[in-house]
């Protein structure tokens, strides 16, 4: 039995209730909950998420309240991503509504009593924790919007009848609302010395986020990037969270430093539990935003001549990239390629099993995972060349689909370009072989 139908079995044992991508305990429309009050949330990675279904389905049980779950456990491994709007959502795997303060007091004692040896969960952004270890969280918010329609799903209304917005991002309650939870433990974490300071987030979501940093070891003006591997952050089934891949990321960088297309690695360091990799930023425009616009044609074979050769020189040096796509290529200023996101990236000599690759980007796999070979960059570059010379991936519900043709090339380049994408990793070219045709064809149309 797959992990995916133990979770439907065991989780529809407390969780009966389906709506949408949601199990409850009981019919939601039915439970007798206040428009706002406080909500527990129970984090868990997908490997240890059966173990502490076990445990919060007792206390659910015992307390006879409210509560959901995902219905699958791929919207497990969904609400861990955090991408973009849904990064709030980390680690609420279980959400559990009392129907009063003593309530929540009384849960929130239970679950925490319940969750003591369970040690591998991402923290919930913006909530509080109800004791130092445990993967238990709490905020306080619209519990039930249908209680008065007029407020809307996302305000709360204060004791003078003042409405105010319900923003997750806010760790604090409303002032007129007193935080119960006047046992939990309190506490005090040492901040540990970094050597930059973060002034804003470019990028966030369960893993690890990307923050703008001033290097504080170069100077008050010098600007760095920090890029955060966080410790159980998105942890998929081969136990490999943020942290493991940000350590990764650091011995690509390093195994790669001087090749000129590779970020400038500066330091690694750890806080928290998390790891962060500090970097040169890179200044340039990705090929994301090329695929969509017009690029000349000297630009274009400049372009794609300098990209070829790049990722043909991580092989050379001995790597696999698995994660080649136009996000992940940078051009700066003066045509420079520079090439992104190695937290994938393994050994040639030592292979990891493939599945690390961006969907529309990774070669079909009729017999399962594998392990990864740099035939498989090789068709990823494929898909990005073929967008840059006027093809389209579009994302469908099957997977992302090729469409339109690489009308920008010659004939011969288009053949050689269909044969990079083969099913057959046997039958791609060697990237040699395509830098030279790439030089001998004729300009790019316009």
């Amino acid at each position: 039995m797959h992990l995916a139908d133990d979770w439907l079995r065991e989780s529809s044992r407390t969780f009966p209730c389906e709506r949408g991508e949601w199990r409850f305990t009981s019919p939601p429309e039915d439970a007798d909950l206040p428009h706002a009050g406080w909500k527990i949330h129970v984090s868990a990675t997908v490997m240890t998420v059966p173990v502490i279904l076990d445990r919060v389905a007792q206390i659910v049980r015992e307390y006879g309240v409210l509560a959901k779950c995902p219905r699958t456990l791929a919207g497990v491994a969904r609400l861990n991503q955090g991408i973009g709007p849904t990064y709030s959502q980390i680690g609420k795997i279980f959400t559990v509504y009392p129907s009063s303060d003593e309530e929540f007091v009384a849960l929130g004692d239970a679950l925490v009593a319940a969750t003591e040896d369970c040690d591998h969960w991402p923290a919930v952004p913006f909530e509080k924790q109800l004791a130092a270890g445990r993967p238990v969280f709490y905020r306080y918010g619209v519990v039930d919007p249908s209680v008065d329609t007029t407020l809307g799903a996302c305000h709360l209304r204060g004791p003078d009848g003042q409405v105010v917005p319900d923003r997750r991002s806010d760790t604090e309650p409303p002032a007129w609302v007193r935080d119960p939870v006047v046992w939990r433990a309190r506490t005090v974490h040492r901040q540990e010395a970094m050597s930059f300071v973060g002034l804003r987030a470019v990028s966030q979501r369960g893993k690890g986020g990307v923050y703008l940093a001033v290097d504080r070891n170069a100077g008050r003006r010098h600007l760095c990037i920090a890029k955060e591997g966080r410790r159980h952050g998105e942890t998929d089934f081969d136990g490999v969270d943020g942290r493991r891949r940000g350590l990764d990321e650091a011995d690509a960088l390093t195994a790669l430093r001087g090749l000129g297309c590779m970020p400038v690695l500066t330091g690694v360091e750890t806080a928290g539990g998390h790891v962060y990799l500090k970097m040169e930023p890179i200044a340039g425009v990705d090929v994301a935003q090329m695929v969509h616009g017009h690029v000349p044609a000297h630009t274009l074979r400049a372009i794609v001549l300098r990209l070829a050769e790049s990722v043909r020189s991580v092989h050379t040096h001995g790597w696999i990239w698995n994660d080649c796509k136009p996000a992940n290529i940078v051009v700066g200023s003066r045509g420079r390629v520079h090439l992104l996101d190695f937290e994938g990236a393994c050994p040639i000599a030592s292979p990891r099993l493939s599945g690390y690759a961006s969907p529309g980007y990774e070669p079909p796999r009729p017999h399962g995972r594998e392990p990864t070979a740099v035939e498989d960059d090789v068709f990823a570059l494929g898909v990005v060349l073929h967008e840059l010379y006027g093809g389209r991936l579009v994302p469908g519900a099957h997977g992302a689909a090729l469409v339109g043709r690489a009308w920008r090339a010659s004939a011969d380049l288009q053949r050689l370009l269909q044969a990079m994408r083969d099913r057959r990793r046997w039958r791609r070219p060697y990237l040699v072989e395509v830098i030279d045709r790439v030089r001998r064809d004729p300009l790019p149309a316009c």
